[in-house]
């Protein structure tokens, strides 16, 4: 008897040890970079203090730490931790360790950031690249829906973390909240730790300086909007697990924006402002950007001097054949984006965004003087397009020498999607044949892609590839920074 009552006493003395034992439960995961400072995030349990020590790559020694004492740690809850280290050199690798309560934690590959070049006024724009995706559905079968798994398998992360950019922009959709989960602000927490800790997923975090943006199953339900009652639970919860530099205005908002090399990131927040889809888009201010929003985003597009400006959303813009969920629903307001944009003469812009659980490339040719209702007929079906025809060749030939006089530029919209979710059924509809599709370019298995920009100056091309699961090339396309410049 007093053997077995030994025995169940030491059970429970180890059985606390392990359970007090301070643990990474995800992460580290690199967040924004900049030239002086970068952002480490990681979320760790029954920890009271965490300690990053990180030196230039190639030195001998360990030359800066960076600690912090966790509040509550003795109560052996999962607390998350944003690092930001500071006094950096620019363009430069920093290697680093963590230690948790003094003990370091190892991991199955080097831990490392990489600052920003600090290029400007020196030398040319340097090349650079990034990669990007869009719908990470993770199974958890007690809470989806009763069927065959609508989560791909998670092996394309592993794939994604061996591509040699240094940067992942996270399309939205990056975490499936289940109708149990956003219910409720548990919920929510829940399903964003459940998703953020999968094991596949770690390596791609680590290395690379990972941007998001969201779209409606970050936010909440299917298609939902500003009405949704627990946005603001969303919004601080997903604030907490992503290393955005900032959020909108203080911190109303998931949009911001940063710049590598001589490319410049415009990260729209397409849910917390947004309007209902349902409401008439007769209305003057129906909005999915929000007035606040829309004022920041035209502005800083108006003032960039990138070469590249990246207009990152989580839903389709350029696509006017579609009837699913995209800037169809808000044709005012696209309107007024693409005449700013052409008036303005803003060069090199590039839309990117997912969602739609495909991947394409869209191509949109406006002339300058038009208005999109002259593309959307141009798109239309083909007796709209002979009348057209037939009503361009009888106009006089001084009319058409002014058209012709003026310059055609190109905007593109590459979307990519799904990273591990199912794919669309988009074959079986009418957009199979999408006239703005660039031939080849359609994908509905789970992918990634890479934008590559490089050559001399005004001749920076961006090369886009897009890679299946088992990083096997699906296709390639090229934009040249001409055709992105308005006369």
């Amino acid at each position: 008897m007093k053997r077995t009552l030994l025995h169940f006493i030491l059970i429970l003395f180890v059985s606390k040890i392990v359970a007090q034992t301070p643990k990474i439960i995800s992460g580290p995961m690199n967040g924004y970079a900049e030239h002086r400072e970068c952002l480490i995030w990681v979320q760790t349990k029954c920890t009271k203090k965490i300690k990053i020590k990180y030196a230039v790559e190639n030195e001998e020694k360990i030359k800066s730490e960076w600690v912090k004492n966790i509040k509550n740690g003795d109560k052996c809850e999962a607390v998350i931790t944003k690092c930001i280290i500071d006094n950096l050199l620019p363009g430069k690798t920093y290697k680093y360790s963590i230690e948790l309560d003094d003990k370091e934690i190892k991991f199955d590959y080097p831990l490392k950031f990489i600052t920003r070049d600090l290029w400007e006024w020196r030398t040319s724009a340097p090349n650079f690249s990034f990669i990007a995706g869009s719908c990470n559905y993770i199974n958890d079968s007690i809470f989806d829906r009763p069927g065959e798994p609508y989560g791909q398998g998670t092996t394309i992360f592993q794939k994604m973390a061996e591509n040699p950019a240094k940067t992942m922009i996270w399309l939205g959709d990056n975490v499936y909240l289940r109708e149990a989960d956003y219910s409720s602000e548990f919920g929510i927490k829940y399903r964003y730790q459940h998703t953020r800790k999968q094991k596949d997923l770690q390596k791609l975090l680590a290395t690379k300086n990972n941007y998001a943006i969201w779209d409606d199953h970050d936010f909440g339900p299917n298609n939902s909007c500003k009405v949704f009652d627990l946005k603001n639970i969303s919004l601080e919860t997903y604030k907490d697990y992503w290393g955005n530099k900032y959020y909108g205005h203080d911190g109303i908002g998931t949009y911001s924006k940063f710049q590598i090399s001589d490319g410049e990131f415009f990260m729209l927040d397409n849910r917390y402002f947004r309007d209902a889809d349902e409401l008439p888009d007769s209305l003057y201010n129906k909005s999915q950007l929000g007035q606040v929003q829309l004022d920041w985003f035209l502005q800083s597009i108006l003032t960039s001097q990138a070469t590249f400006k990246f207009v990152v959303m989580g839903g389709q813009f350029l696509n006017f054949n579609t009837d699913q969920e995209s800037y169809q629903f808000f044709k005012k307001e696209r309107e007024y984006i693409l005449n700013f944009i052409q008036n303005n003469k803003i060069d090199g812009v590039v839309f990117i965004t997912g969602d739609r659980h495909h991947t394409e490339v869209l191509k949109f040719e406006p002339l300058l003087s038009d208005t999109l209702n002259h593309f959307e007929k141009l798109t239309n079906n083909s007796k709209k397009k002979k009348k057209e025809k037939k009503e361009k060749e009888e106009k006089s030939t001084e009319e058409e020498d002014v058209i012709s006089t003026k310059k055609k530029t190109v905007l593109y919209e590459v979307t990519c999607s799904p990273l591990s979710s199912k794919g669309s059924n988009v074959l079986k509809t009418s957009e199979a044949n999408n006239p703005q599709r660039i031939k080849q370019t359609l994908v509905v298995e789970p992918n990634y892609c890479q934008f590559s920009v490089s050559g001399g100056k005004n001749n920076r091309n961006l090369l886009i590839k897009c890679f299946d699961s088992k990083n096997e090339l699906k296709w390639e396309f090229t934009i040249r920074q001409d055709e992105l410049k308005w006369d």
